[in-house]
């Protein structure tokens, strides 16, 4: 399922319900992933942080087969609730397999495709 909200996205976003870890100045906590794209992702705030856009944090995401995805990012957006996050910077083996995270969960072979070239 894909986020279509009418906002600036140049990447899909792929429903992905699952628990993160955010590592940030205040510590680290566990928070619910709402969703993730190529380039971002949605992510529950945690209630005992002060978080604004501009701050830069690290998500860790694992995967079933123990892989890791493992990005540093920057706060995009925040509200009481939830966290918008855009990457700064993710190595190459999490770019793997967000890459076939993406594509196994969007459905669109074309758009993903799209997608995958936008990065370069």
């Amino acid at each position: 399922m894909t986020d279509t909200s009418t906002n600036q996205r140049h990447f899909s976003r792929v429903s992905f319900a699952t628990r993160v870890r955010m590592i940030g100045a205040h510590g680290s906590t566990t928070v619910q992933l709402h969703n993730i794209s190529l380039k971002g992702a949605l992510v529950s705030r945690p209630p005992e942080w002060n978080i604004e856009p501009g701050h830069l944090l690290a998500l860790e995401l694992t995967l079933v087969d123990d892989a890791h995805i493992r990005v540093n990012v920057q706060v995009a957006h925040s509200d009481a609730d939830r966290v918008g996050l855009y990457w700064e910077h993710i190595d190459l083996d999490s770019l793997t397999h967000l890459r076939r995270l993406v594509q196994l969960n969007l459905g669109d072979a074309a758009q993903f495709d799209r997608e995958l070239a936008a990065l370069r």
